[in-house]
């Protein structure tokens, strides 16, 4: 969703509006701000928690929206990595050393095998 100044501003200045959002942009204009965790599976449902909440100034004097934008980030990386680690196992395959021996065996021996 697109959100403005006139909108905040204008005709939702009396209303309640959830923004759901990644983008940090417009969260100074908003009275109570909810910073979730990373959703996670939980049985048979996927269980988001809210990780810290407050007001923007509360939250940007404790940088708590940069540290968790931070976490968001690492996560998001290691998350790229363990792919990208499985896709690595699946491609490679893995080399076997043989054993080789040289020498003469008896006639009877190879027709036998």
């Amino acid at each position: 969703a697109v959100v403005s100044t006139q909108s905040t501003g204008g005709v939702l200045r009396e209303k309640t509006v959830i923004l759901v959002t990644h983008n940090t942009e417009y969260l100074s204009q908003i009275d109570h701000i909810y910073l979730m965790n990373r959703a996670v599976k939980e049985e048979n449902n996927i269980v988001g928690r809210i990780a810290v909440h407050g007001t923007w100034e509360e939250l940007n004097e404790k940088d708590l929206i940069k540290e968790q934008a931070k976490l968001r980030e690492d996560d998001d990386q290691k998350k790229k990595d363990k792919e990208e680690t499985k896709k690595d196992r699946k491609e490679k395959p893995k080399q076997v050393k043989e054993d080789r021996k040289t020498g003469l065996i008896d006639k009877r021996m190879y027709f036998k095998f």
